[in-house]
């Protein structure tokens, strides 16, 4: 008798585990959905990380209701760290510097999808008592800059050469961790001028209630833009794009836009950047 109870327990624990196995054989694409991964939204450290996470966690949490699946907001505390993480492919999602796309389109197939609508253009911005009044006065200056690699120096240098100063032996170029530490400096008379862009700009004289006065434009280029990873499906892609351009018709998404003081999005495509493209070879040959 206990001989046939041990059978009878050994065949109903087999049939389990055979009906166990042939359901999940059934129903897979219902346990891949509960383990898919994030993705993860990395943004360029053009501001100090607490200012990107509000500007950009609300933008992060929308593509993860967009997408059904989590999207975690990523910096770097510096431009080169940025770079080496965008190099290894970490990010699903960025937000980038429009010189860091080239690098990243033509490297590692990164897709462009929207940009800011509005031309990046470099402002170099003096204190209002600065007696400088035009380029040709920042001979034998300090100039200070974002990071060596972001749009905003390559812009400036390139404004220089236009004057006909040589960035490297006239003047004097300092570099600082992200815009906002450049004005800071220069507010404070650590430098002659600084080279920085129009949303920091306001950014930063929006929150010290100051005001600088801008001695020189640079030439303009297609902003910076979000990018994707060729590993993000079509469809993906899709819902990401249709999130991002929604931001300006929506009262949610215009309030989103508000807090980082920024203007809509807009489609962008990969040839609006063959001018940063030159200006790149410009830069390599100097």
């Amino acid at each position: 008798m206990q001989n046939q109870t041990v059978a009878v327990e050994r065949v109903t624990s087999t049939l389990f585990w055979a009906t166990l196995f042939m359901a999940l054989l059934a129903y897979p694409a219902q346990f891949v959905r509960a383990e898919e991964p994030g993705y993860q939204l990395g943004v360029f450290p053009h501001l100090a990380a607490g200012q990107i996470e509000t500007m950009f966690a609300p933008m992060a949490a929308d593509f993860s209701k967009a997408l059904g699946r989590p999207v975690a907001l990523k910096t770097k505390p510096s431009f080169e760290a940025f770079m080496g993480e965008l190099d290894k492919q970490v990010y699903d999602i960025a937000f980038v510097q429009p010189f860091d796309y080239v690098w990243a389109h033509d490297r590692h197939g990164y897709i462009p999808l929207a940009r800011r609508d509005e031309l990046l253009v470099g402002l170099i911005v003096v204190k209002t008592d600065s007696p400088l009044r035009s380029l040709r006065g920042l001979k034998g200056k300090k100039i200070g800059l974002p990071p060596e690699v972001a749009a905003v120096s390559h812009l400036t240098k390139m404004a220089l050469l236009k004057a006909r100063i040589d960035p490297r032996t006239q003047t004097t170029l300092q570099y600082y961790k992200a815009h906002d530490s450049c004005l800071q400096q220069l507010l404070i008379g650590e430098i002659d001028a600084c080279g920085t862009a129009a949303y920091p700009l306001r950014f930063f004289e929006d929150k010290w209630n100051v005001k600088f006065r801008v001695l020189a434009e640079t030439p303009t280029i297609s902003h910076s833009l979000f990018i994707v990873h060729p590993r993000v499906s079509s469809q993906e892609r899709d819902a990401i794009l249709k999130t991002i351009l929604s931001w300006a018709d929506t009262e949610s998404g215009k309030q989103l836009l508000e807090k980082g003081n920024l203007k809509g999005f807009i489609r962008v495509t990969d040839a609006e950047y063959n001018t940063v493209r030159a200006y790149s070879r410009t830069m390599q040959k100097k």
